[in-house]
C-alpha cells in the first residue's frame, strides 16, 4: 500500500482509536459521584433529596457536616415537614484525583515509553491494533467493578493500552507525511482527544440516566470499550505498516546504525538560504552521533527540547485540571444547570477547530520562518486563551460556556503543533522513541499535577484551586513557548 492510500485509511482510523480510548480516560470525571455513592469513596456533602417537594440544591450546598444536612426540613404541602437534604459522597477528594491522575498516569507514562522503544522495532500497525483491543476491555471491564481497587486495576489496564496512541501513531504519520503536512495531520489525529473528552459527558450524563440494563454508570462504561475492540481489528486489517524498510522492524546493531546515517537527510531543517524547511538537511541533532550516544542523553543535550518538554508539562497539567474537574466543577456550583450538552459541544467542536487552525496555521508559517514559528503559535495561542478560561470560572452559565468556548478554541492549538516540532528535531529512525521519552515526562508531570486540587481546595476554595491549576498554568506555559521561540529562532 503507497503512502496516498495508507493515510486514506489511517488517518480516520487512528482519530477513532484515540477518541475510544479519550472516552474512557476521561468517562470516570462525569460519573464519579455516581460511582462514589456507589462503591463508596472519597469526600462527602450535602445534597438535595431529588424526589422531595421544594427540596433544592440551594437548601443543601453549603452545609459541611452531615447533622447539620440532616436537619434540613420542607414543607411536603400537607402541612408536614419532611427531610429535605442527604449527607452522601460527592465524587471529590483525594481518592477520586487518586483514580483519575496517579493511578492512570503510573501505567501510561511507563508503558509509554515501552511503548515507544519497541515501535522502532516491531510492526507499528499491529502493535497499536492490539494495544487498542486491550484498553477497550478495560474500559467495559469497569462496568463490573464493585470495589475501589477494582476501578484502580482496570484504570491501569486502560492507560497501560491507551500508552501506544501517541508514540505508535505519531511515529506512522511522521513517515507517511511530507513535513509541511504533518501539523495538520497531527491536528486531525489529535481530534480524538476532543471527541473522546467531549463524547464523555454525554456518554457520562445522559446514558447513565436511562435505563438501558437498568445499571446507570455501569452501562456508560460497559457500552465505551465495544467500538474500541472493532476500530482495533479493523485497523490491523485494512493498514499496513508504512515503513520502506521492513527490516528495520528489529534490526540487528550495524544495521540500525547504517539506517541513522542513511536517513540523516529525512530530519526537518531551516535552509540557510531561503528559511524554508527542507528535508535533505540535519536541523540540529547529527543522527551520526546517536551511534554513541544514549538517546536520553542526546536530547537533554538539546536545551531547546528540554524548554518544548518543560512547558509542555505545564500546559498538560492545564488540561488535565479541567479535564478532571470540568463536570464536577459545575455540578458543585450549578447543580441545577444542565451543562452536558454545553461540555459535549464545546470540548467537540472547539476542540477540534483549535487544532486545526493550530497545525494550518504553524504548517503556514513554517515554509516562510522556519519551525521557528510553530513555538511561536503555541506561545500565542496560550496568551489569548488565559482571560477567557479566567472568564470561565468567574462568570454564570450560560456566559461562563460562552468564554469557555473562546479559551478552549485558542489553548487547544497546541497539541499537534508540539508534537509537529518534537518529530522535526529527532532524527526519524528515533521518532517514537523520542515521542514515548517526551510523552513519559510531560504525562509524569501534567497528569499528576492536578492531585494538588484537592489540598489548595482546603486551603482556598475549588474555584480557586482550579483558577490557580488552569488559566495559570496557560500564561505559564505561554511565557516558557516564547522563550523556546527565541531560542529555535536563534537557530
Amino acid at each position: 500500500m503507497d503512502g496516498l492510500t495508507c493515510s486514506k485509511f489511517m488517518l480516520p482510523l487512528l482519530m477513532g482509536i484515540y477518541t475510544v480510548g479519550e472516552l474512557g480516560h476521561f468517562l470516570i470525571g462525569v460519573v464519579s459521584r455516581d460511582v462514589a455513592q456507589d462503591i463508596g469513596y472519597g469526600d462527602k456533602g450535602c445534597f438535595a433529596i431529588r424526589d422531595v417537594t421544594n427540596s433544592n440544591s440551594k437548601l443543601c450546598r453549603d452545609i459541611e457536616n452531615e447533622e447539620g444536612c440532616h436537619l434540613v426540613r420542607v414543607d411536603n404541602g400537607n402541612g408536614s415537614e419532611i427531610q429535605a437534604c442527604n449527607w452522601d459522597h460527592n465524587g471529590l477528594g483525594t481518592e477520586y484525583q487518586i483514580l483519575a491522575g496517579p493511578s492512570f498516569m503510573a501505567c501510561f507514562t511507563i508503558a509509554g515509553v515501552m511503548w515507544g522503544v519497541i515501535a522502532d522495532r516491531f510492526n507499528r500497525v499491529h502493535l497499536l491494533g492490539v494495544a487498542t483491543v486491550a484498553f477497550s476491555l478495560a474500559i467495559s471491564g469497569t462496568a463490573f467493578a464493585t470495589q475501589y481497587w477494582h476501578l484502580v486495576l482496570f484504570r491501569m489496564a486502560l492507560a497501560a493500552g491507551e500508552a501506544a496512541c501517541s508514540p505508535l501513531a505519531a511515529g506512522i504519520i511522521g513517515d507517511v507525511f511530507p513535513q509541511n503536512k504533518r501539523a495538520l495531520a497531527m491536528g486531525f489525529f489529535n481530534w480524538g482527544i476532543y471527541i473522546g473528552y467531549g463524547t464523555s459527558f454525554a456518554v457520562g450524563t445522559y446514558i447513565t440516566d436511562t435505563t438501558i440494563f437498568d445499571e446507570k454508570w455501569r452501562t456508560s462504561f460497559l457500552i465505551s470499550g465495544i467500538p474500541g475492540v472493532i476500530i482495533g481489528i479493523l485497523f490491523m486489517l485494512s493498514v499496513t505498516e508504512p515503513r520502506k524498510n521492513k527490516r528495520s522492524f528489529s534490526p540487528s546493531l550495524s544495521e540500525e546504525t547504517n539506517s541513522i546515517d542513511k536517513q540523516s537527510a529525512t530530519i526537518s531543517t531551516i535552509s540557510s538560504k531561503n528559511g524554508e524547511i527542507d528535508d535533505k538537511k540535519a536541523y540540529a541533532t547529527n543522527p551520526k552521533k546517536l551511534k554513541d550516544e544514549n538517546v536520553i542523553i542526546a536530547l537533554l543535550k538539546r536545551p531547546e527540547i528540554v524548554l518544548l518538554v518543560v512547558a509542555a508539562c505545564i500546559r498538560h497539567s492545564a488540561g488535565f485540571c479541567w479535564g478532571y474537574n470540568s463536570a464536577l466543577y459545575f455540578q458543585t456550583y450549578y447543580p441545577d444547570y444542565d451543562a452536558g450538552w454545553w461540555l459535549t459541544g464545546i470540548s467537540i467542536g472547539g476542540g477540534a477547530i483549535g487544532s486545526v487552525i493550530g497545525g494550518y496555521l504553524s504548517d503556514r508559517l513554517v515554509n516562510r520562518l522556519g519551525i521557528s514559528a510553530r513555538a511561536l503559535v503555541l506561545a500565542g495561542s496560550q496568551l489569548i486563551s488565559t482571560p477567557f478560561t479566567i472568564g470561565l470560572l468567574y462568570l454564570e452559565p450560560p456566559y461562563a460556556f460562552l468564554s469557555l468556548l473562546i479559551g478552549y478554541i485558542t489553548s487547544e492549538m497546541w497539541f499537534g503543533v508540539m508534537y509537529a516540532i518534537l518529530i522535526e528535531l529527532v532524527p526519524a529512525n528515533y521518532r517514537s522513541t523520542a515521542v514515548g521519552l517526551a510523552l513519559f515526562v510531560i504525562n509524569n508531570v501534567g497528569g499528576n499535577l492536578p492531585i494538588v486540587v484537592d489540598p489548595l481546595s482546603s486551603v482556598t476554595d475549588y474555584r480557586t484551586a482550579i483558577a490557580i491549576l488552569y488559566p495559570g498554568a496557560l500564561l505559564t506555559s505561554s511565557t516558557l513557548f516564547f522563550i523556546c521561540w527565541i531560542m529555535l529562532r536563534k537557530k
